[in-house]
């Protein structure tokens, strides 16, 4: 088995943050004291008709994203009186009067990068709606340290849509996150949660297995013989008739299959496949269901590094 950990890599980002460091100790930012005002910021951007894709400092707000965020803070507990004190964007001169109507979002914090000083922290995170699913879009905030924030925290930038910037970011998430597996022999590699330590890796004659000490998860990846000649498709027909209620889709980009079961222990089951004409690479995720915003996330890392040499993916 080969195994290397990620490395951090900052060098793609499309401005200068030489004051940022690995963060160490990511408990030292409490992104939960922090949610009102990340909620409320994303709501107010994305959560109207009209989608607003990057703040900065230098940018003053519009009367309408103004309106909207006013309309946001209320809504995560937060006075609007204290608007100077939360956000570093200028205000329109004229103020704003009147009302908005925003949709309530959410951001769900992936990573933070703290600097050295513990003054300015980079985080990227997921939009997510008012029933916490995601859709698809990533932000990257930037936050300052602020003593009269009621949060402790102001918002500097906050830019949607970013991939560079998101990819540089999150490498360090990766990094601290998620292992990478290289089987030369059988030709694949993947990404797997690094909460599976070297200590519970067992070594399968084309792949790995583990499973934590308490057993609540599972992890395996393997390459197996295609001795019924399934495709895609039928593979997934065969997955979904193996517990009630398994859901199944393929992935239109790359030809990967990925089936999602719920078993009556309260337990999910998670698996991404690739199919050839000779061989089967299967990953699979087992863990429990009240942890499954944690660990859906893992289950979307994996199936985007998951490659296969004879596919030409990776």
């Amino acid at each position: 088995m080969k195994k290397r950990w990620l490395a951090l890599m900052l060098a793609g980002m499309m401005f200068a943050l030489p004051v940022l460091g690995m963060a160490e100790e990511p408990a030292a930012f409490d992104a939960s004291r922090v949610a009102p005002l990340l909620d409320a910021v994303t709501s107010a951007a994305l959560g109207a008709d009209e989608a607003t894709l990057s703040l900065t400092e230098e940018e003053a707000l519009t009367e309408g994203f103004l309106l909207r965020l006013t309309k946001a803070l209320g809504d995560n507990g937060l006075a609007a009186d204290a608007l100077s004190d939360l956000v570093a964007m200028p205000l329109p001169a004229q103020g704003a009067n009147g009302e908005a109507a925003v949709k309530a979002l959410s951001l769900q914090v992936l990573n933070a990068d703290m600097s050295e000083d513990g003054d300015l922290v980079m985080l990227v995170g997921e939009v997510a709606d008012a029933e916490g699913q995601l859709l698809g879009q990533r932000a990257v905030v930037e936050l300052h340290r602020e003593a009269a924030s009621p949060v402790g925290w102001k918002v500097y930038r906050f830019v949607v849509g970013d991939t560079e910037l998101e990819e540089a970011l999150l490498e360090s998430y990766f990094a601290k996150t998620m292992i990478e597996y290289i089987n030369a022999a059988c030709g694949y590699s993947i990404q797997y949660p690094a909460i599976f330590t070297e200590d519970l890796i067992v070594e399968m004659p084309s792949g790995i297995q583990a499973e934590l000490p308490d057993g609540t998860a599972s992890f395996s990846v393997t390459r197996m013989e295609n001795v019924n000649g399934l495709n895609i498709d039928a593979l997934l027909t065969e997955e979904s008739q193996i517990a009630p209620g398994t859901q199944v889709v393929v992935d239109e980009v790359t030809g990967a299959g990925r089936s999602i079961a719920f078993d009556e222990e309260g337990f999910i089951h998670e698996a991404i496949f690739f199919v050839t004409e000779g061989y089967i690479y299967q990953a699979e995720l087992n863990y429990p269901s009240d942890q499954a915003e944690d660990f859906m996330q893992y289950t979307d890392f994996m199936m985007n590094s998951f490659s296969a040499d004879e596919l030409g993916l990776g």
